[in-house]
C-alpha cells in the first residue's frame, strides 16, 4: 500500500540520517534529533493524510448507508404493491370463474326455455287448424273468443320474451367476464413490471452491500494504520525529548547572554516574523533576522556551547547550529564557508564561519536565529544598539 511505502521510506531516511549523526559524533547530536524530528514530521503528515482519508471513507459509508436505506424502503413498497396486485389477480381470477359458472347456468336455462318454446310451437303446428277451431268452438261468445286468442298470443309472447331476456343476461355476463379478463391481463402486466423493478432494486441493494463491506474493510485497515502511526509518533516524541535533554546535558554550558554575531555590521535588513519572501514572493514566516554584511565577513558564536550541526541545506545553504545548554540554541545561515564542525566545543566570540549567500539567498548576509526549547524567538529582544532598514 502507498502509505506503507511512504512509512518505509521515512524509516530508511531516518536510519541513514542517524547513521551519519553517529559517525559525526559519538554522543547525541542535533543532527540525530533533527533526523528524528524529520521522521516524526513525515509520519505526522501521513497520519494527517490518513485521518482525512478516514473521514472521507466514513462520509462515503454514511452516504452509501443512506442510499441503501432508501433502496430498501423502495423495495419494501414494491413488495407491498406486488402483494396487493397479487391479491387483485386472485380476486379477478375467482370472479372470472364465477362468471364462467353463471354463463354455463345461463346457457342451460336459455336452452331449456328455447326447448319449451319449440315444444309449444311444434304442438301448435301438429294440431294445426283443429286447435284454432277448438278454441273458437269452445268460446261461449265473441268476447270469449277474443280472450282465448289473446291468451294464446300472450303465452307465446311470454315464452319469446323470456328467451330474449335469458339471451341478454348471458351476453351481459359474457361482457362482464371479458372485462374481468382484460383487467386480469393488465394486473399481470403491472405485476411483471413491478417484479422487474424490484429485481433491479434488489441488485442495487446487493451492490450497495458489497460497497459498504469494502468501505468497512478499508476503514478498518486505515484505522489500524492510523493507530500504528499514533503509537509510533508517541514513541518518537518520547525519544526526541529524551535525546534533547541528553544533548542539553552534554553541551558546554553557555554564559546565558548573547553577543552580536556579525563582526562588521549591526544593520538588520529583515526582521523576525511574517514578511514577503524575497525569492518566492509570497507571505511567509521569517524565523530569524537578516544582518547586512559582505562575503567573507567573520561570524562569531553568540555564546559558548557545542556545535550541533555544521552542514548544508537547500534553504539555509551552509549553516551552523550551536547548542548552549538549558534548551538554548543559535543558528547561523548562508555562510560562504564554515570554520567549525559538528560536535566541536566553541567559546563565546569564537569565529565559526564567514558571511556568504549560499542557499535561498538574494545576496551576502547573515541569517541569525535564536531557539528556546526548540522554538524560535525574536533575536532582537536580546540586543540593543543595532540599527534597522526594512
Amino acid at each position: 500500500m502507498r502509505v506503507h511505502k511512504k512509512l518505509s521510506a521515512l524509516v530508511c531516511a531516518a536510519a541513514l540520517a542517524l547513521g551519519l549523526a553517529f559517525t559525526t559524533a559519538q554522543a547525541v547530536s542535533q543532527a540525530e534529533i533533527d533526523a528524528l524530528e524529520a521522521q516524526r514530521d513525515g509520519i505526522s503528515a501521513q497520519k494527517s493524510e490518513l485521518k482525512t482519508k478516514l473521514n472521507e471513507l466514513e462520509q462515503n459509508q454514511e452516504t452509501l448507508l443512506e442510499q441503501k436505506r432508501a433502496i430498501d424502503e423502495q423495495i419494501e413498497l414494491l413488495r407491498q404493491e406486488i402483494e396487493l396486485i397479487g391479491e387483485q389477480i386472485d380476486l379477478y381470477a375467482r370472479l372470472i370463474e364465477q362468471k364462467e359458472i353463471e354463463i354455463e347456468e345461463a346457457v342451460a336455462e336459455e336452452e331449456l326455455q328455447q326447448e319449451r318454446l319449440r315444444v309449444r310451437v311444434r304442438a301448435m303446428e301438429e294440431n294445426g287448424s283443429a286447435s284454432y277451431i277448438s278454441i273458437i268452438l269452445g268460446a261461449s261468445d265473441f268476447k270469449d273468443l277474443l280472450s282465448r286468442l289473446d291468451f294464446v298470443k300472450s303465452v307465446m309472447d311470454y315464452d319469446k320474451n323470456l328467451y330474449d331476456t335469458l339471451v341478454a343476461q348471458r351476453l351481459k355476463v359474457e361482457q362482464v367476464k371479458a372485462e374481468y379478463e382484460a383487467l386480469l391481463e393488465e394486473m399481470k402486466l403491472k405485476e411483471a413490471e413491478l417484479e422487474a423493478s424490484k429485481a433491479e432494486l434488489d441488485e442495487q441493494s446487493r451492490q450497495a452491500d458489497e460497497l459498504i463491506a469494502q468501505l468497512v474493510a478499508q476503514i478498518a485497515e486505515h484505522q489500524e494504520l492510523f493507530d500504528r502511526y499514533s503509537a509510533e509518533l508517541t514513541e518518537l516524541q518520547a525519544d526526541i525529548d529524551r535525546k534533547t535533554k541528553e544533548l542539553q546535558s552534554q553541551a558546554a554550558a553557555g554564559t546565558g547572554t548573547y553577543i552580536w554575531p556579525q563582526t562588521t555590521s549591526n544593520l538588520v535588513v529583515s526582521p523576525y516574523g511574517y514578511r514577503i519572501h524575497p525569492i518566492y514572493g509570497d507571505r511567509r514566516f521569517h524565523y530569524g533576522i537578516d544582518i547586512n554584511g559582505y562575503t567573507g565577513d567573520a561570524i562569531v558564536a553568540a555564546d559558548s556551547g557545542t556545535v550541533a550541526l555544521a552542514t548544508y541545506g537547500s534553504g539555509y545553504g551552509n549553516y551552523i547550529m550551536i547548542n548552549h545548554g538549558n534548551g538554548n540554541a543559535t543558528l547561523y545561515a548562508h555562510m560562504s564557508s564554515m570554520a567549525v564542525s559538528a560536535g566541536q566545543t566553541v567559546t563565546q566570540g569564537q569565529v565559526i564561519g564567514y558571511v556568504g549567500s549560499t542557499g535561498a539567498s538574494t545576496g551576502p548576509h547573515l541569517h541569525y536565529e535564536i531557539r528556546v526549547n526548540g522554538a524560535t524567538v525574536d533575536p532582537l529582544k536580546y540586543y540593543t544598539g543595532y540599527t534597522t532598514r526594512y
